[in-house]
């Protein structure tokens, strides 16, 4: 028997090599995720280095979204609002550039003219930025150097179930 894999033999190999990432990613990702935003939480850093063996092979970032401030037009009363659509002018011109737009938008539409339909208000909004997600960015290169002839055993107990 021959000590070189075929090709069907490396396929198999890397399909149980993927399954077991898949079966592991989320719950480890949903962990360091957790970690990652209490330590943003805690001291305000918004991003961790990922190393191995004293090696940089990576980052791992909190993604925030952009903070919402302003007025913005509410529906405040839906009836008010469909009387408006259907017995204005305003709102028939609403009507005409909501059919040339796309369906939901019926509110942007009205206010397109600056005019603030029946049944509508202006809210203040303070939204404050908030976590958005993570991105986690690592070069499988610096990986494969960083672990080295260590890399064999980590990727054997990864498939295995180890940690």
């Amino acid at each position: 028997m021959s000590n070189e894999l075929t090709a069907v033999q490396k396929l198999a190999i890397a399909d149980a090599f993927i399954k077991a990432c898949k079966d592991e990613q989320k719950r480890i990702r949903d962990e360091v995720d957790e970690e990652t935003i209490k330590l943003y939480l805690d001291t305000g850093a918004d991003r961790r280095t990922v190393s191995l063996n004293g090696e940089k092979v990576g980052t791992i970032s909190i993604v925030m979204t952009k903070p919402v401030e302003g007025k913005f037009p509410e529906i405040q009363d839906a009836q008010e609002f469909a009387k408006w659509y259907r017995e204005s002018d305003g709102g028939m011109d609403a009507i005409n550039r909501l059919i040339a737009l796309e369906p939901g938008i019926m509110l942007k539409a009205a206010v397109a003219d600056g005019e603030l339909p029946d049944g509508c208000a202006m809210v203040e909004r303070n939204e404050p930025s908030r976590i958005k997600n993570t991105t986690l960015r690592i070069s499988k290169d610096k990986v494969v150097k960083a672990m080295g002839a260590q890399l064999s055993a980590a990727v054997a107990g990864f498939i295995g179930g180890g940690e």
